[in-house]
Order: structure tokens, then sequence, then C-alpha cells
């Protein structure tokens, strides 16, 4: 009889599960060097943000998305993901949830807002402890403000309408922590957020230098389907996690 039972503890230890091992519980913050996000708040993530977290020493259970909760302060998911033994884990995680880590495809229409538009990435190295990993995100994409002053005396009052507003957003890739990030940064026309209608609009585009002369905006007035084309009077840089005001 107590062979029998160390025989069947033997087997019980064999057959224990991968997720019997310990959840990841993930806190998220935002490095304050920029303003990017749609609520302005370059630091915080609103609810119902969705980032995806990747546990780079494990082969399975290693990737899952976490939904921000406001009310609870909390990040919540539903997948599996677990820490790998007691050394350091390395992870690697993104916002949004529909990017990569090293890649990203800007959207086009960012007319409905920019959050979704905004890609960041963390990747921290951490031992099990309490089950928590701590995640801090940088800025990879550029946010540009465009503030209309003036009309010249052409456009009457009832014309002075801005149906549309799209910008440049440049072509290239990026390099970030010594990744190389491409995905789709084919040069594009990207259509604004119009944060003050017929005054303020705000697109989040790759960064890059814009030469001499170049055309740099399209705007589309009154209901017009030929667009008012804007160019560069010189030079302009736009540098990568910074904001931009142009008026």
């Amino acid at each position: 009889i107590a062979l029998l039972a160390i025989i069947l503890c033997a087997c019980n230890r064999e057959v224990m599960p991968e997720t019997a091992d310990m959840p990841v519980r993930v806190s998220a913050k935002i490095a304050p060097s920029i303003i990017t996000r749609v609520t302005d708040d370059g630091t915080a993530f609103t609810d119902g943000d969705m980032i995806k977290v990747n546990n780079l020493n494990r082969e399975s259970k290693n990737l899952a998305t976490y939904t921000y909760s406001a009310s609870s302060k909390k990040w919540n998911t539903t997948d599996e993901l677990y820490w790998d033994g007691n050394s350091d884990n390395t992870f690697n995680a993104w916002y949004p949830a529909t990017a990569e880590y090293t890649s990203f495809n800007i959207p086009s229409d960012q007319s409905s807002g920019t959050a979704q538009a905004d890609w960041m990435t963390a990747t921290t190295t951490a031992k099990k402890s309490d089950g928590t990993v701590e995640l801090l995100f940088a800025h990879h994409l550029s946010k540009v403000r465009i503030t209309i002053e003036s009309w010249s005396n052409e456009y009457t009052e009832d014309k002075q309408v801005v149906n549309s507003l799209e910008l440049k957003s440049l072509s290239g890739g990026m390099s970030y922590d010594g990744v190389v990030a491409m995905g789709d940064m084919a040069t594009k026309w990207v259509k604004s957020y119009a944060s003050t209608s017929n005054t303020t609009y705000v697109a989040i585009v790759a960064p890059g230098m814009y030469e001499a002369n170049e055309e740099i905006m399209k705007l589309y007035v009154n209901d017009s389907s030929l667009p008012l084309i804007v160019k560069t009077s010189k030079a302009v840089i736009i540098e990568s996690s910074k904001a931009y005001n142009f008026k």
C-alpha cells in the first residue's frame, strides 16, 4: 500500500498542467513625454482601452488581451497568460491591441477620433513576485494639430465650412529599442479629427521630414469636390513621440 501511494504521488506531480502556474496581472502607464491621445491626456488610459501582452519566456499561454476598467482602475482579461517559473520573464506589450509590437498600419480615416491611431509599445523584464507586471508605454508616432485662424475675403461667413481636412503621413520605417518597425508606412493622406468644427483638426501621422514646397494638407471646403492644397514654405521635421501645433 505504501509503495502504491508513492507511485500515485509521483504520477500526480508529472501531470501537473502548465496552467497551474500563476496568471499575469498587469499595471500599465504611459510615459509623460507627449500628449497624443484623443482625450488630450497623454499620460492616462481611458475606459475600454485594450492592450496586448506577450510573455517571451513561454511557448504557450503566452499572449493575452487586457481591457482597462476606469471604475476599478484595473486591467482585466479572459485570456490565459502565465508566468514562466520563478526566473526573470520578459514581456512585450502594445496599444492598440489590433496592432503588432513591431508594426502598425496608421488609420487613413481618423475623423471619428485619434485614439486607435496612437501606437504605443512597452517592454520589461520582471520576476513572478506578486504576479503583477508593470508596463510603461512609449509613443512612436506624431500628433499634429491644425488651427484655422482666418479666411480670405473670397469666403463669406456662410462659406467658411470645412468638410474634411487631410494631412499627409510620410513613408518610411522607424527604429526604437533596437527594433525596426515597418508595417504599412507608405505615404498616405489621413482624414483628421475635428476637435473643434471648422477651427481645429487633429491627426496622428508617421514621423519624418516634409520638404520645402511639399504638399502637406488638403482641405475640402464648402462641399467642394476639389481640395485646397496647402504646401510647406520650408522644410518641416515631424519627430516621433512629439506633438505639433500649426496655424
